[in-house]
């Protein structure tokens, strides 16, 4: 039984076939004339040019080629619109055809499927690999050859599929030939084990790139002390800021020639700078040798970093009391920053009890978060 392709029916010269000859005559009982007429349809579907898929193909060649030109003269002349109308007819009838094509694919392979079952479906696996445009050849099993040894069949088998897969550098046309000589020299090794190697290690991380980035940069002794695995970042921040001569203190504001009061607004009795205002002033000293226990015994006032060395070389504290500690000196330096900006401009004084209720209770709410929270709490 002849099975028109859907292909076919979106071809006005199909409905022309089909009319003439379904106005044909009825001749003898009806089914005898039905099977007639499917006669008739079929050996005129044989006749015409658009009935098969080479028509097909080669209609859509000529297309192709006709879209190629249109491309090449809207380069030249990208402003003409008859050349853009003509272009979007020739993709629309690109896509019609391709269309077609596909249809006609499917319903030959639904037909030879219906009488032959899944043994021949040749003629799909076919089309398939013409549209794919592989044009590779098959290997023939080693089974098949009586006179070839299975290992070497299987050791061939393999060279093909390496060959397949991983033949070499699959380069652009248009690159120079020297730059393509170049590369290709280059040996693509087939191994199992990592391609890429960080400083030694097979599996880098990011923390190992960001270490490499920084690495012709000088090392800051002290920045463990500040960036701790408990740290607070605006604590952090303003203790980073008076460390590396970010805060705007007095000495630092004539430096710049601007003209503002030299004394310290805390003691009123010294040079205002960083290294005075944390703690070498009377009032920042006593309120950080009144949170931090033992802090009274130093010997001298101390600046930041020589209370954070004493602090984590001290063997009295524990690891955990360090950090506490550590947290506890950043949260000082700022709000002893704070109050000093109050007293400058804001004509508030608060004392060094108040201060210290500040800081203890900006720390409570930090430490409360921790795991051992209970033994750290006993310590403020």
């Amino acid at each position: 039984m002849f099975i028109p392709s859907i292909a076919a029916w979106n071809i006005r010269g199909y409905w022309g076939i089909l009319l003439e000859i379904a106005t044909l005559p009825p001749k003898g009982n009806p089914i005898s004339h039905l099977c007639y007429s499917l006669k008739l349809i079929k050996s005129s579907m044989k006749n015409v040019k658009w009935a098969n898929s080479s028509a097909l193909s080669k209609h859509l060649e000529t297309l192709h080629k006709l879209q190629y030109d249109l491309l090449n003269l809207l380069h030249s002349d990208p402003y003409n619109t008859s050349i853009g109308h003509k272009l979007k007819e020739i993709n629309q009838n690109i896509a019609d055809h391709s269309s077609l094509l596909a249809s006609w694919v499917i319903q030959r392979a639904k037909v030879n499927w219906i009488k032959y079952g899944e043994d021949d479906l040749k003629f799909l696996y076919s089309k398939i690999r013409a549209r794919s445009s592989k044009k590779r050849s098959f290997l023939n099993l080693p089974v098949l050859s009586s006179q070839q040894k299975f290992s070497d069949g299987i050791s061939k088998t393999i060279k093909h599929f390496q060959e397949l897969y991983n033949p070499c550098w699959n380069l652009p046309r248009d690159m120079p030939v020297s730059l393509q000589e170049k590369i290709s020299r280059i040996k693509i090794y087939e191994s199992h084990s990592p391609c890429l190697i960080w400083d030694s290690k097979f599996k880098a991380s990011f923390s190992d790139f960001i270490k490499d980035f920084y690495n012709s940069m000088p090392e800051i002794s002290w920045a463990n002390m500040l960036w701790h695995h408990k740290y607070a970042l605006r604590y952090s921040s303003f203790t980073w800021l008076s460390l590396v001569g970010g805060l705007k203190t007095a000495d630092a504001l004539l430096k710049r020639n601007i003209v503002v009061n030299p004394v310290c607004s805390l003691c009123n009795s010294h040079i205002e700078n960083a290294s005075h205002l944390f703690f070498e002033c009377s009032y920042s000293y006593s309120i950080i040798t009144g949170i931090i226990y033992g802090a009274n015994g130093l010997l001298f006032r101390p600046n930041i970093l020589q209370l954070f060395v004493w602090i984590t070389d001290s063997s009295n504290f524990s690891e955990e009391e360090k950090k506490l500690y550590l947290l506890i000196t950043c949260c000082s330096v700022y709000f002893i920053w704070r109050e000093r900006n109050e007293r400058r401009f804001g004509n508030q004084i608060n004392s060094s009890s108040t201060i210290i209720k500040k800081i203890k209770s900006a720390v409570i709410e930090k430490v409360c978060r921790w795991k051992n929270a209970s033994e750290m709490l006993d310590l403020i």
